[in-house]
Protein backbone atom coordinates (compact mmCIF):
# COMPACT_ATOMS: atom_id res chain seq x y z
CA UNK A 1 0.00 0.00 0.00
CA UNK A 2 1.26 3.24 -0.88
CA UNK A 3 2.33 5.52 2.14
CA UNK A 4 0.48 8.47 2.94
CA UNK A 5 1.61 12.06 1.49
CA UNK A 6 -0.11 13.94 4.63
CA UNK A 7 -1.27 13.43 8.13
CA UNK A 8 -4.13 14.57 8.97
CA UNK A 9 -4.40 14.85 13.13
CA UNK A 10 -7.73 15.57 14.87
CA UNK A 11 -7.37 16.20 18.39
CA UNK A 12 -10.98 15.61 20.38
CA UNK A 13 -12.07 15.51 24.08
CA UNK A 14 -16.22 15.58 24.81
CA UNK A 15 -16.87 16.90 20.98
CA UNK A 16 -20.12 14.63 20.59
CA UNK A 17 -21.79 16.97 18.37
CA UNK A 18 -19.57 18.23 16.39
CA UNK A 19 -16.62 15.05 16.02
CA UNK A 20 -19.17 13.53 13.00
CA UNK A 21 -18.80 16.88 11.45
CA UNK A 22 -15.24 17.22 11.54
CA UNK A 23 -14.05 13.89 10.05
CA UNK A 24 -16.84 13.67 7.62
CA UNK A 25 -14.92 17.20 6.30
CA UNK A 26 -11.69 15.41 6.15
CA UNK A 27 -13.08 12.01 4.82
CA UNK A 28 -14.94 13.40 1.95
CA UNK A 29 -11.84 15.03 0.31
CA UNK A 30 -11.92 15.09 -3.94
CA UNK A 31 -8.11 14.49 -3.94
CA UNK A 32 -5.91 12.46 -6.06
CA UNK A 33 -2.96 12.47 -3.15
CA UNK A 34 -3.07 9.33 -0.27
CA UNK A 35 -3.72 11.14 3.36
CA UNK A 36 -4.28 9.36 6.36
CA UNK A 37 -6.62 10.82 8.67
CA UNK A 38 -5.50 10.49 12.54
CA UNK A 39 -7.68 11.00 15.51
CA UNK A 40 -6.26 11.50 19.00
CA UNK A 41 -9.15 10.91 21.43
CA UNK A 42 -8.54 12.13 25.39
CA UNK A 43 -10.61 9.68 26.87
CA UNK A 44 -13.96 11.57 25.96
CA UNK A 45 -16.79 10.23 28.15
CA UNK A 46 -19.88 11.63 26.37
CA UNK A 47 -19.98 9.31 23.55
CA UNK A 48 -17.22 10.97 20.87
CA UNK A 49 -15.21 7.84 21.27
CA UNK A 50 -17.67 5.82 20.19
CA UNK A 51 -18.55 7.95 17.45
CA UNK A 52 -14.86 8.15 16.34
CA UNK A 53 -14.58 4.17 16.17
CA UNK A 54 -17.63 4.08 14.13
CA UNK A 55 -15.91 6.46 11.96
CA UNK A 56 -12.43 4.64 12.05
CA UNK A 57 -14.59 0.85 11.28
CA UNK A 58 -16.25 2.34 8.21
CA UNK A 59 -12.41 3.81 6.79
CA UNK A 60 -10.24 1.73 8.03
CA UNK A 61 -7.42 2.45 5.39
CA UNK A 62 -8.14 6.03 5.94
CA UNK A 63 -8.42 6.65 9.22
CA UNK A 64 -6.12 5.70 12.38
CA UNK A 65 -7.61 6.27 15.93
CA UNK A 66 -5.96 6.28 19.02
CA UNK A 67 -8.14 6.63 22.15
CA UNK A 68 -6.35 7.58 25.82
CA UNK A 69 -6.54 5.14 28.45
CA UNK A 70 -6.99 7.98 30.44
CA UNK A 71 -7.29 11.53 30.36
CA UNK A 72 -3.71 13.48 30.18
CA UNK A 73 -4.84 17.19 30.46
CA UNK A 74 -3.16 17.42 33.72
CA UNK A 75 -0.45 15.31 33.06
CA UNK A 76 3.34 15.93 32.49
CA UNK A 77 3.66 17.28 28.86
CA UNK A 78 5.33 13.96 27.38
CA UNK A 79 2.58 12.22 28.19
CA UNK A 80 -0.07 14.48 26.89
CA UNK A 81 -1.68 13.23 24.06
CA UNK A 82 -0.66 15.91 21.34
CA UNK A 83 2.78 15.27 22.33
CA UNK A 84 2.55 11.80 21.12
CA UNK A 85 0.82 12.75 18.33
CA UNK A 86 3.62 15.02 17.20
CA UNK A 87 6.47 12.41 17.91
CA UNK A 88 4.13 10.40 15.49
CA UNK A 89 4.41 12.35 12.41
CA UNK A 90 6.29 10.45 9.69
CA UNK A 91 4.75 11.42 6.69
CA UNK A 92 6.14 14.60 3.94
CA UNK A 93 3.62 16.86 5.28
CA UNK A 94 0.69 17.51 8.12
CA UNK A 95 -1.75 19.28 9.58
CA UNK A 96 -4.08 19.80 12.61
CA UNK A 97 -7.55 20.45 13.35
CA UNK A 98 -9.42 19.91 16.78
CA UNK A 99 -12.52 18.03 16.58
CA UNK A 100 -15.17 21.28 17.21
CA UNK A 101 -13.72 22.82 14.19
CA UNK A 102 -14.07 21.36 10.10
CA UNK A 103 -13.08 21.90 6.56
CA UNK A 104 -15.36 23.66 4.54
CA UNK A 105 -14.23 23.08 0.82
CA UNK A 106 -13.83 19.65 -0.17
CA UNK A 107 -10.78 20.33 -2.66
CA UNK A 108 -8.68 22.05 0.02
CA UNK A 109 -6.22 19.03 -0.19
CA UNK A 110 -5.86 19.13 -3.39
CA UNK A 111 -5.21 22.67 -4.03
CA UNK A 112 -2.96 22.72 -1.25
CA UNK A 113 -0.34 19.71 -1.98
CA UNK A 114 -0.74 20.84 -5.94
CA UNK A 115 0.80 23.72 -4.50
CA UNK A 116 3.66 22.63 -2.47
CA UNK A 117 4.63 20.08 -4.66
CA UNK A 118 5.18 22.01 -7.02
CA UNK A 119 6.60 25.01 -5.44
CA UNK A 120 9.27 23.35 -3.13
CA UNK A 121 10.72 26.89 -1.62
CA UNK A 122 7.47 27.56 0.31
CA UNK A 123 7.35 25.10 3.44
CA UNK A 124 3.27 25.39 4.09
CA UNK A 125 -0.17 26.74 2.99
CA UNK A 126 -2.45 28.19 4.51
CA UNK A 127 -6.23 29.86 4.34
CA UNK A 128 -9.12 32.03 5.83
CA UNK A 129 -11.23 30.73 7.83
CA UNK A 130 -14.75 31.15 8.46
CA UNK A 131 -14.96 32.37 12.80
CA UNK A 132 -18.25 31.51 13.75
CA UNK A 133 -19.50 32.19 17.43
CA UNK A 134 -21.99 29.92 17.98
CA UNK A 135 -23.21 32.44 20.72
CA UNK A 136 -24.49 35.16 18.33
CA UNK A 137 -24.60 32.78 15.21
CA UNK A 138 -22.19 35.66 13.44
CA UNK A 139 -20.10 34.60 10.95
CA UNK A 140 -16.49 36.68 9.69
CA UNK A 141 -13.61 36.16 8.00
CA UNK A 142 -11.12 36.03 10.24
CA UNK A 143 -8.07 37.30 7.57
CA UNK A 144 -10.14 40.47 6.35
CA UNK A 145 -12.38 41.30 8.97
CA UNK A 146 -11.17 40.26 11.89
CA UNK A 147 -7.88 41.06 11.46
CA UNK A 148 -8.07 43.09 8.90
CA UNK A 149 -5.16 41.76 6.97
CA UNK A 150 -6.06 42.71 3.67
CA UNK A 151 -3.35 43.10 1.16
CA UNK A 152 -0.97 39.97 1.81
CA UNK A 153 1.50 39.48 -0.63
CA UNK A 154 3.18 35.96 -1.44
CA UNK A 155 6.02 34.89 -0.75
CA UNK A 156 5.19 36.84 3.29
CA UNK A 157 7.98 37.73 5.68
CA UNK A 158 8.82 36.34 8.79
CA UNK A 159 6.51 38.66 11.15
CA UNK A 160 3.97 38.27 13.73
CA UNK A 161 1.23 39.08 11.17
CA UNK A 162 -0.83 38.17 9.31
CA UNK A 163 -1.56 34.81 11.47
CA UNK A 164 -4.01 32.13 10.29
CA UNK A 165 -5.80 29.57 12.20
CA UNK A 166 -4.52 25.85 13.14
CA UNK A 167 -7.14 24.33 10.60
CA UNK A 168 -6.40 26.51 7.71
CA UNK A 169 -2.53 25.35 7.74
CA UNK A 170 -0.62 22.61 6.33
CA UNK A 171 2.89 22.46 6.84
CA UNK A 172 6.24 20.09 5.76
CA UNK A 173 7.26 17.61 7.79
CA UNK A 174 10.33 19.96 8.64
CA UNK A 175 11.14 18.28 12.10
CA UNK A 176 9.00 20.06 15.34
CA UNK A 177 9.06 17.11 16.48
CA UNK A 178 12.89 17.15 17.37
CA UNK A 179 12.07 19.83 20.02
CA UNK A 180 10.26 17.36 22.05
CA UNK A 181 7.00 19.91 22.67
CA UNK A 182 3.15 19.90 22.42
CA UNK A 183 2.32 21.59 19.61
CA UNK A 184 1.60 24.78 21.15
CA UNK A 185 -0.30 27.12 18.63
CA UNK A 186 2.14 29.90 17.92
CA UNK A 187 5.48 27.85 18.31
CA UNK A 188 4.62 25.57 15.60
CA UNK A 189 3.51 27.97 13.79
CA UNK A 190 6.71 30.34 13.68
CA UNK A 191 9.15 27.55 13.76
CA UNK A 192 7.61 27.13 10.00
CA UNK A 193 7.43 30.67 9.26
CA UNK A 194 11.22 30.59 10.18
CA UNK A 195 12.06 27.81 7.73
CA UNK A 196 10.63 29.04 4.76
CA UNK A 197 7.31 30.90 3.48
CA UNK A 198 4.21 29.70 4.06
CA UNK A 199 1.85 30.30 0.83
CA UNK A 200 -1.56 32.19 1.46
CA UNK A 201 -4.18 31.33 -0.90
CA UNK A 202 -7.50 33.89 -0.24
CA UNK A 203 -10.37 31.49 0.36
CA UNK A 204 -12.64 30.49 3.26
CA UNK A 205 -11.59 26.78 3.29
CA UNK A 206 -12.32 26.00 6.91
CA UNK A 207 -14.94 26.70 10.12
CA UNK A 208 -13.69 27.68 13.15
CA UNK A 209 -16.13 27.88 16.35
CA UNK A 210 -15.95 30.18 18.72
CA UNK A 211 -17.67 28.25 22.38
CA UNK A 212 -17.74 28.51 25.96
CA UNK A 213 -15.55 24.81 26.03
CA UNK A 214 -11.89 26.05 25.02
CA UNK A 215 -9.71 26.56 28.11
CA UNK A 216 -9.51 30.27 27.86
CA UNK A 217 -13.24 30.55 28.58
CA UNK A 218 -12.52 30.33 32.02
CA UNK A 219 -10.63 33.66 32.01
CA UNK A 220 -11.50 36.83 32.00
CA UNK A 221 -10.76 39.00 29.05
CA UNK A 222 -8.17 41.21 30.67
CA UNK A 223 -6.60 37.72 31.94
CA UNK A 224 -6.39 36.63 28.20
CA UNK A 225 -4.80 39.38 27.10
CA UNK A 226 -2.13 38.64 30.01
CA UNK A 227 -1.18 35.66 28.92
CA UNK A 228 -0.95 36.37 25.17
CA UNK A 229 1.50 39.24 26.19
CA UNK A 230 3.57 36.07 27.43
CA UNK A 231 4.12 35.24 23.25
CA UNK A 232 6.36 37.38 22.61
CA UNK A 233 9.14 36.03 25.58
CA UNK A 234 8.08 32.12 24.59
CA UNK A 235 9.04 33.10 20.74
CA UNK A 236 12.62 34.68 21.92
CA UNK A 237 13.10 31.68 24.06
CA UNK A 238 11.75 29.20 21.46
CA UNK A 239 14.69 30.66 18.96
CA UNK A 240 17.61 30.97 21.42
CA UNK A 241 16.82 34.69 21.42
CA UNK A 242 18.53 34.69 17.79
CA UNK A 243 14.99 35.87 16.24
CA UNK A 244 14.57 39.17 18.46
CA UNK A 245 12.89 41.23 15.95
CA UNK A 246 10.12 38.45 15.53
CA UNK A 247 9.72 38.36 19.34
CA UNK A 248 9.25 42.05 19.49
CA UNK A 249 7.06 41.95 16.73
CA UNK A 250 4.89 39.70 18.19
CA UNK A 251 5.50 41.30 21.91
CA UNK A 252 3.90 44.48 20.37
CA UNK A 253 0.99 42.85 18.49
CA UNK A 254 -0.24 41.77 21.77
CA UNK A 255 0.79 44.43 24.43
CA UNK A 256 2.88 47.00 23.00
CA UNK A 257 2.91 49.19 26.21
CA UNK A 258 5.53 46.51 27.60
CA UNK A 259 7.95 46.63 25.18
CA UNK A 260 9.45 50.01 26.42
CA UNK A 261 9.65 48.37 29.40
CA UNK A 262 11.71 44.73 27.72
CA UNK A 263 14.01 47.15 25.89
CA UNK A 264 15.16 48.78 28.67
CA UNK A 265 15.89 45.18 30.51
CA UNK A 266 17.43 44.11 27.63
CA UNK A 267 19.65 47.78 26.97
CA UNK A 268 21.07 47.14 30.55
CA UNK A 269 21.28 43.16 30.93
CA UNK A 270 21.22 41.91 27.12
CA UNK A 271 19.07 40.24 25.46
CA UNK A 272 18.54 36.85 26.76
CA UNK A 273 18.51 38.00 30.80
CA UNK A 274 16.92 41.42 29.54
CA UNK A 275 13.62 38.86 28.28
CA UNK A 276 13.93 36.41 31.41
CA UNK A 277 14.13 39.07 33.93
CA UNK A 278 10.55 40.75 32.42
CA UNK A 279 9.09 37.52 32.54
CA UNK A 280 10.05 36.81 35.51
CA UNK A 281 9.04 39.79 37.77
CA UNK A 282 5.75 39.51 35.53
CA UNK A 283 4.60 36.23 35.06
CA UNK A 284 5.87 34.33 37.53
CA UNK A 285 4.51 36.14 40.86
CA UNK A 286 1.05 34.68 39.35
CA UNK A 287 1.64 31.68 37.54
CA UNK A 288 5.03 30.11 39.43
CA UNK A 289 8.08 28.95 37.42
CA UNK A 290 6.43 26.58 35.83
CA UNK A 291 5.36 29.09 33.34
CA UNK A 292 8.72 28.95 31.77
CA UNK A 293 8.31 26.11 30.02
CA UNK A 294 7.91 26.38 26.75
CA UNK A 295 4.69 23.72 26.92
CA UNK A 296 3.31 26.12 28.74
CA UNK A 297 0.24 28.26 27.64
CA UNK A 298 -2.34 28.45 30.34
CA UNK A 299 -2.55 27.44 34.18
CA UNK A 300 -4.47 24.11 33.99
CA UNK A 301 -4.97 24.14 37.31
CA UNK A 302 -6.86 27.02 37.74
CA UNK A 303 -8.66 26.49 34.19
CA UNK A 304 -9.84 22.73 36.38
CA UNK A 305 -10.77 25.45 39.05
CA UNK A 306 -12.81 27.96 37.83
CA UNK A 307 -14.42 24.85 35.76
CA UNK A 308 -15.71 23.11 38.81
CA UNK A 309 -16.98 26.48 40.17
CA UNK A 310 -18.87 26.95 37.24
CA UNK A 311 -20.14 23.24 37.52
CA UNK A 312 -21.57 24.23 40.89
CA UNK A 313 -23.19 27.66 39.60
CA UNK A 314 -24.49 25.83 36.42
CA UNK A 315 -25.89 23.53 38.81
CA UNK A 316 -27.73 25.34 40.71
CA UNK A 317 -29.04 27.80 38.55
CA UNK A 318 -30.71 24.50 36.11
CA UNK A 319 -32.20 23.57 39.54
CA UNK A 320 -33.84 26.54 40.21
CA UNK A 321 -35.25 27.05 36.85
CA UNK A 322 -36.30 23.21 36.73
CA UNK A 323 -38.23 23.91 39.55
CA UNK A 324 -39.69 27.02 38.45
CA UNK A 325 -40.33 24.66 35.00
CA UNK A 326 -42.40 21.90 37.38
CA UNK A 327 -44.83 25.01 38.87
CA UNK A 328 -45.46 25.85 35.92
CA UNK A 329 -46.17 22.69 34.44
CA UNK A 330 -48.64 21.68 37.15
CA UNK A 331 -50.70 25.08 36.74
CA UNK A 332 -50.28 24.18 32.72
CA UNK A 333 -51.75 21.00 33.47
CA UNK A 334 -54.73 22.10 35.54
CA UNK A 335 -55.59 24.64 32.99
CA UNK A 336 -55.80 21.86 30.33
CA UNK A 337 -57.76 19.43 32.54
CA UNK A 338 -60.51 21.94 32.85
CA UNK A 339 -60.46 22.81 29.07
CA UNK A 340 -60.87 19.04 28.56
CA UNK A 341 -63.95 18.85 30.94
CA UNK A 342 -65.42 21.85 29.29
CA UNK A 343 -65.26 20.38 25.89
CA UNK A 344 -66.43 17.54 27.05
CA UNK A 345 -69.63 18.92 28.83
CA UNK A 346 -70.12 20.46 25.37
CA UNK A 347 -69.74 18.03 23.41
CA UNK A 348 -73.05 15.83 25.43
CA UNK A 349 -74.60 19.11 25.45
CA UNK A 350 -74.79 18.91 29.88
CA UNK A 351 -74.22 23.17 29.72
CA UNK A 352 -77.47 23.80 27.89
CA UNK A 353 -77.10 24.86 23.94
CA UNK A 354 -75.02 27.42 22.15
CA UNK A 355 -76.87 31.03 22.84
CA UNK A 356 -77.79 29.82 26.46
CA UNK A 357 -76.86 32.44 28.85
CA UNK A 358 -74.49 29.28 31.02
CA UNK A 359 -73.08 27.94 27.63
CA UNK A 360 -72.11 31.64 26.70
CA UNK A 361 -70.13 32.15 30.40
CA UNK A 362 -68.85 28.94 30.42
CA UNK A 363 -67.20 29.46 26.37
CA UNK A 364 -66.08 32.94 27.68
CA UNK A 365 -64.23 31.06 30.86
CA UNK A 366 -63.33 28.39 28.24
CA UNK A 367 -61.70 30.32 25.91
CA UNK A 368 -59.88 32.66 28.89
CA UNK A 369 -58.34 29.32 30.06
CA UNK A 370 -56.95 28.30 25.82
CA UNK A 371 -55.29 31.88 25.99
CA UNK A 372 -53.69 31.18 29.24
CA UNK A 373 -52.65 27.54 27.81
CA UNK A 374 -50.67 29.05 24.95
CA UNK A 375 -49.34 31.79 26.94
CA UNK A 376 -48.01 29.25 29.55
CA UNK A 377 -46.80 27.26 26.81
CA UNK A 378 -44.75 29.60 25.27
CA UNK A 379 -43.13 30.84 28.87
CA UNK A 380 -42.09 27.38 29.30
CA UNK A 381 -40.45 27.13 26.41
CA UNK A 382 -38.17 30.13 27.04
CA UNK A 383 -37.50 28.46 30.56
CA UNK A 384 -36.68 25.43 28.44
CA UNK A 385 -34.28 27.50 25.78
CA UNK A 386 -32.79 28.71 29.19
CA UNK A 387 -32.06 25.38 30.49
CA UNK A 388 -30.41 24.06 27.89
CA UNK A 389 -27.56 25.40 27.69
CA UNK A 390 -26.76 24.85 31.19
CA UNK A 391 -27.38 21.39 30.40
CA UNK A 392 -24.73 21.46 27.77
CA UNK A 393 -21.94 23.79 30.06
CA UNK A 394 -23.33 21.26 33.11
CA UNK A 395 -22.08 18.03 30.57
CA UNK A 396 -19.37 19.09 29.51
CA UNK A 397 -18.08 20.57 32.90
CA UNK A 398 -18.86 17.01 34.92
CA UNK A 399 -16.51 15.29 32.13
CA UNK A 400 -13.85 18.18 32.69
CA UNK A 401 -14.22 17.19 36.66
CA UNK A 402 -12.45 13.72 35.79
CA UNK A 403 -9.57 15.30 35.02
CA UNK A 404 -8.27 15.67 38.18
CA UNK A 405 -9.23 12.24 38.82
CA UNK A 406 -7.28 10.67 36.14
Amino acid sequence: MEKPILAAIIFTYNHRNHIARCIESLVNQNTTYNYQIRIYDDCSTDGTTDICREYAAKYPEKIKLTVQPENTFLKPYNEMQSYKAIQDIDTKYFCIIDGDDCWCDENKLQIALDFLENNPEYIGFAHDTNHICTFTGEEMSYVHEIGKWNDIKNPMPLAATPYYFTSSRIFRNLGFKEKHLIPVDYLIYFFHAQKGPIYFYDKIMANYYVSEYNNFSNMEDAEQKFLLSSFGYKIAKFFDYKEDALAMDVQAYYNKESCKTIEKYKKIFGVKAGWNIYFLVTFVPKFGFEAFDLNWVCPRKLIKKRADTRLEQETKRMQVTKTVIRNHMKQLNKQIRLVKIIDFLQSHNLIGKEGSWLYDYIEKSRERKVKRIAEKQDYIKKLHQLVLPSKKIIHRLKTDNKKENT
